[in-house]
């Protein structure tokens, strides 16, 4: 028999620390030990109110995300995640994904069990599984490309994941699936991932409208280069909020500084100032520079700008003729500094260090900066 369900309260508070976990961990400037503070929590709540019971039966009126983690089997969370799938980002599926895996201590395998015998195709969970795939960096299973969506899915990663395309699987995507044109074309940008700029609008209401394409991939691929003038808003399949925060090549930091004191609202303001952080160090910046940095006032803050625009200006001429990006005062290439960052920096640290990794061709693990504890353990 199982124990009583958990009460309102213990539900509330799990759901609350989950929607506090997730919304931190979309702002650049988050600290990344408050993720992993927050993570230990989640699973120490989800110990106490979920992994003891053992029913199938979950109240049908409790919050999506707690019905998906009260799932006793691996066979019944995959269906679930499958059945909920429009509700979450990628990063999402994959961050609950792996808080299920570790509360049941079961491995990655666990949720592909059993799945090849089914009758017909379920795009839900050919998508749901092309993303968690991709996160574990397990293979497309020999079965897979029989499933025109889960296709879809797999090039888009290739296309965003250099390392992760493979000849002969494309081979066997368009040997089953060849018919299709929207296949066809997403084949053929691999070949050349330059040609998604050239695409028209209709031809990408297209794709996207036959779920070939993601609004991520296209975001992914309108943005420009990690390694050379600028590097995109912080929005790597993160959120549909773009930020604005865009991170400069010290080369090109005088664009950054003059950006900043051109801004018209707050906002605007503060989003130049979040490069700033990002990109340099508290002892790095002018004092006047810091200042305006973690002014909380709108007001004040347009005040302090007038009084450390030329100083700004100077300091922004005098940094280091770079064409990379710089994190933390160090470049992104260089990875001995960037991966304490990774581990102990901010959000915006590991969101860019995300996208840069991810497009090495020499790869083997895709990061994201919303997973559990910042990657895979």
């Amino acid at each position: 028999m199982s124990r009583l369900l958990p009460s309102a309260f213990d539900l509330e508070r799990l759901q609350r620390t989950l929607q506090q976990r997730d919304a931190l961990a979309c702002q650049p400037l988050t600290p990344v030990s408050r993720l992993h503070t927050l993570d230990s929590d989640i699973l120490g709540q989800l110990e106490d109110t979920l992994k003891p019971l053992r029913t199938l039966a979950l109240p049908a009126d409790w919050p999506a995300e707690l019905r998906l983690l009260g799932q006793p089997l691996a066979r019944f969370f995959i269906a679930e995640l499958a059945e909920q799938e429009p509700l979450w980002r990628a990063d999402q599926q994959v961050y609950l994904t792996q808080l299920w895996l570790t509360l049941h201590d079961q491995p990655a395998e666990a949720l592909f069990e059993d799945l090849e015998v089914r009758e017909r195709e379920v795009p839900r969970l050919d998508r749901v599984l092309a993303h968690l795939q991709c996160a574990f960096a397990l293979p497309p299973l020999p079965w897979q490309h029989h499933s025109l969506m889960f296709c879809y899915r797999w090039l888009q990663n290739m296309l965003m994941l250099p390392w992760l395309r493979d000849m002969s699987w494309r081979e066997k995507a368009l040997q089953q699936h060849g018919y299709d044109k929207a296949l066809v074309l997403l084949d053929e940008l691999l070949t050349d991932p330059s040609r998604l700029q050239a695409l028209s609008s209709a031809q990408r209401e297209w794709l996207q409208g036959s779920r070939a394409l993601d609004s991520a991939t296209l975001a992914h691929f309108t943005t420009p280069s990690v390694s050379k003038t600028t590097l995109l808003t912080h929005s790597w399949n993160i959120t549909a909020d773009h930020y604005g925060t865009q991170l400069y090549a010290g080369r090109v930091l005088p664009l950054l500084a003059q950006h900043l004191l051109d801004a018209d609202t707050p906002q605007q303001l503060r989003h130049g100032c979040s490069a700033l952080w990002l990109m340099h160090t508290p002892e790095s910046l002018p004092a006047s520079v810091l200042s305006l940095c973690v002014e909380e006032n709108d007001e004040q803050l347009f005040s302090d700008r007038e009084q450390a625009s030329d100083k700004l200006r100077q300091w922004a001429s005098e940094q280091p003729d770079d064409d990379w990006l710089q994190l933390a005062g160090a470049p992104v290439t260089d990875e001995a500094a960037m991966q304490p960052l990774w581990q102990h920096g901010l959000q915006g640290h590991r969101m860019a260090l995300a996208h840069y990794w991810n497009q090495q061709h020499d790869g083997h693990q895709y990061h994201h900066p919303c997973h559990l504890w910042g990657g895979l353990s």
